[in-house]
């Protein structure tokens, strides 16, 4: 009897996870492909120079979608254990830190960017064209780093409360009406209408995710409150994906020279396809956080597995299509001289072998934050994105030129993925990777 409960049980959790596998993932490719579409449109439709434009601005964008990740991947998670604890007054308190944090960071970094954003982009020494294309570009991308970070946090928490049909709603319309306005404007106002598409549709995806507030299984109630210690609790880092972006831009112009700027571009795509991989650690938060709100650690043990395993699974698959569609990156990019084109190919299928170790530590990344580890989160995210692969590649590119620089985009996430694991076993010995020990005893 005690049996077919459990086996009951791993059936009903393994549905829910497949069930917030979809919206988890759609939601964190809204993130990405906001990018990505906008580069390949760019590259088609105009010029490679206009998608070095957008590569200046992408480490504004990833500042305002690390600060809108530092909400809208925690607060849900705090949102939702405090209601396994049956504490609704705590959890409209965390709900309500991550409005006022999200409207005080928008208007920051808007503020920021108005001010600052074309000393920033100049400061990479671009050639003229390529400058006035990262200029045109961030006139209407300033507006979307303004509303991302309150946009992101509204997709979470609908996701989060149970009403994966807006969520996933919200995220389909963004995704392709994104795509199909950029293609549509990019032809009427060049690298300005793709831009505005992109600010369209997160204004249309946060009116589609404000209807949850009318549905009668709503339990989020609005609010403004402040919180250092949620706030400290909260805390999730992309930052160091903008920091990567900055330190390659930097380094190919400075190593190869400007022509080969848009390799950076290209390494981009790939990093920003591979966020998609966070959509299996928003998948598991909601119900890593009623097990744990139950200490039921059968179930955290149960469905993390599932949980890796399907990373194993989306990271091969990813892995395989870089590969294959590689060849067509040049034309997608509009990139015409024959050794420059052959670079980008082998640029983005060296960067596609890192797959499968960056699904497994976005994963890691999301547990830790779940059980409080958040130093331990950080230092992975740090592992992940900047500690090993910008110095591996400033490193080998420098000594071997450009076949370095595709050696270390290959190696680095596994030996990131090595380096975390180490440390784990040698700091926590036998509690390694679920760190429940204490918790258990």
């Amino acid at each position: 009897m005690l049996k077919l409960i459990g086996r009951r049980q791993k059936t009903l959790m393994s549905q829910k996870f497949h069930s917030m596998l979809l919206g988890g993932t759609l939601t964190m490719m809204i993130v990405s492909v906001l990018l990505m579409s906008d580069s390949v449109i760019a590259g088609s439709v105009i010029n490679s120079a206009a998608v070095e434009g957008i590569t200046l601005v992408t480490p504004l964008y990833s500042l305002s979608a690390f600060f809108g990740s530092v909400v809208s991947l925690g607060v849900p998670i705090l949102y939702s254990t405090e209601m396994g604890r049956f504490q609704k007054r705590e959890a409209d308190r965390v709900f309500g830190v991550g409005l006022l944090t999200s409207l005080g960071v928008s208007m920051t970094l808007f503020a920021f960017t108005c001010l600052f954003g074309d000393a920033m982009i100049a400061s990479y020494n671009p050639t003229a064209a390529v400058l006035d294309y990262a200029r045109g570009y961030l006139g209407w991308m300033r507006f979307t780093i303004l509303i991302l970070p309150m946009n992101m946090l509204l997709a979470a928490v609908v996701f989060s409360d149970g009403d994966e049909t807006v969520s996933t709603i919200a995220n389909a319309v963004q995704g392709v009406g994104n795509l199909a306005a950029s293609l549509w404007l990019s032809r009427i106002y060049g690298i300005r209408g793709i831009a505005l598409a992109s600010f369209l549709f997160n204004l249309v995806s946060m009116m589609i995710l404000s209807t949850h507030f009318l549905r009668k299984n709503n339990s989020l109630r609005l609010n403004f409150c402040f919180s250092w210690d949620i706030l400290k609790r909260i805390m999730r880092s992309y930052l160091f994906l903008a920091a990567f972006s900055a330190g390659m831009s930097l380094f190919v112009s400075w190593r190869f020279g400007q022509q080969y700027l848009i390799l950076a571009s290209v390494l981009m795509l790939c990093r920003e396809l591979q966020m998609v991989f966070d959509g299996i650690g928003e998948a598991i938060s909601p119900i890593l956080s009623v097990y744990l709100g139950e200490d039921c650690y059968a179930g955290v043990r149960a469905i993390y597995a599932l949980a890796r395993r399907t990373s194993i699974l989306e990271g091969t698959v990813v892995t395989l299509l870089l590969i294959l569609l590689a060849p067509l990156v040049p034309a997608v990019l509009h990139i015409s001289n024959p050794d420059l084109a052959s670079a980008a190919v082998l640029c983005l299928r060296s960067a596609a072998l890192g797959s499968c170790p960056v699904c497994q530590l976005y994963l890691s990344t999301s547990y830790y934050l779940l059980i409080d580890k958040i130093g331990l989160g950080l230092m992975i995210c740090a592992l992940r994105d900047v500690l090993v692969t910008t110095p591996l590649a400033v490193l080998l590119g420098s000594l071997f030129g450009l076949y370095g620089f595709f050696t270390a985009l290959a190696l680095a996430p596994s030996l990131a993925w090595l380096g975390s694991a180490l440390f784990l076993r040698t700091r926590y010995k036998g509690d390694a990777p679920l760190l429940l020990g204490e918790r258990e005893r």
